[in-house]
């Protein structure tokens, strides 16, 4: 009898794994009702519309979002969205852009609504400051689309970039469902609105680098709050962030306080990405080099600037923001990018692509 019970039990437990496992991927297939848990929580401010609920949503196909403005993830799949809601708003679709944010900046009111004006997104974008609603939908990822049908039934969802043929398939599907004729709307193709200047997901690019974690010259214990004078001894044998200069360590960034300082990234990839800007809102124009040398034309992000001495620079104004640098016409391979600035400019992050 105990050996029985054990075997129920062990059948048991398989089966929930498997069945979270199948969830996590991808959820398809019959309606799932899940009562009131998909609700939008803690939500007052919102840009583009008057403040929704699910329950208000019901009768139209809706699709969550959940992003945030400086996520390079996230911004290569704006231009998705933003197709589907020109094509099926008029046939019954609804998204919506949960703002989740990941750094205090993105909190900022304004600094969403220059973004969603930025991107040229027209559809309603709900502030999620607390990750409430983050929470209330059981999320871990940024980008991730959830799909409802007009019940407010979930009946697809996907984590990260790619697979918009197939999200494009199952917003007409439910639509479809709803009596809407979408049959003779043309599928977008995986690869149309790839951006050069962010590249892609590829296999062996350096992962996320967060300043915070992944400065690799720190001399002591990283904490907030504490400054430190860096010194870049030119051993880069790590992928990572190096500072040069006087540094303060913020909660989420580190900010070059000292006259004269630099960052460098150590980075295998294509394209490179940081996210950057000054805490004060001051201008700042920093210098940019590729491998020891001025970035060329040809090679330069959509942020960055060749002067006529053919000099590579950023200028740095406005809320913090995501940087493309380096585009993806660089070898790939590993590179190293070093900017140069003097006081004021804080660093949060740095993506890359293939």
């Amino acid at each position: 009898m105990e050996i029985k019970a054990k075997s129920i039990i062990f059948v048991l437990v398989l089966a929930t794994v498997i069945v979270s496992i199948l969830y996590i991927q991808n959820v398809t297939g019959p309606p799932v009702e899940f009562g009131s848990g998909f609700e939008f929580v803690g939500t007052d401010q919102w840009i583009n519309s008057e403040p929704l609920t699910m329950q208000s949503l019901r009768g139209k196909v809706v699709l969550v979002d959940f992003w945030t403005y400086s996520c390079i993830n996230c911004i290569r799949t704006l231009p998705y969205l933003i197709a589907w809601n020109e094509k099926y708003s008029q046939h019954g679709l609804v998204i919506v852009g949960m703002h989740s944010p990941e750094f205090t900046f993105e909190k900022d009111f304004d600094n969403v609504r220059t973004a969603v004006q930025k991107f040229g997104i027209k559809y309603p974008v709900a502030l999620d400051n607390d990750h409430k609603t983050f929470s209330a939908f059981g999320n871990r990822f940024w980008p991730h689309k959830y799909l409802f049908d007009v019940k407010g039934n979930l009946r697809y969802d996907h984590i990260g970039e790619g697979g918009y043929e197939e999200t494009e398939m199952q917003i007409q599907k439910l639509l479809a469902e709803n009596g809407a004729d979408v049959s003779a709307i043309p599928i977008e193709s995986e690869n149309k609105y790839i951006n050069p200047a962010l590249g892609v997901v590829a296999r062996g690019i350096t992962r996320e680098l967060y300043a915070i974690r992944d400065t690799v010259n720190v001399d002591g214990f990283n904490v907030e709050g504490r400054k430190a004078v860096y010194k870049d001894d030119n051993m880069h044998d790590l992928e990572g962030i190096y500072l040069q200069g006087e540094w303060l360590t913020g909660n989420d960034h580190m900010l070059h306080i000292g006259k004269s300082g630099s960052f460098l990234i150590g980075y295998s990839g294509r394209t490179a990405s940081p996210v950057i800007g000054s805490l004060t809102g001051r201008n700042i124009v920093a210098k940019v080099f590729l491998d020891g040398k001025s970035v060329p034309k040809e090679l330069a992000g959509s942020d960055l600037k060749i002067d006529a001495d053919g000099k590579s620079y950023v200028d740095i104004s406005g809320a913090p923001r995501l940087y493309s640098l380096v585009n993806a016409k660089v070898s790939f391979e590993k590179h190293e990018l070093t900017v140069e600035t003097d006081a004021d400019l804080a660093i949060w992050s740095v993506t890359f692509g293939g």
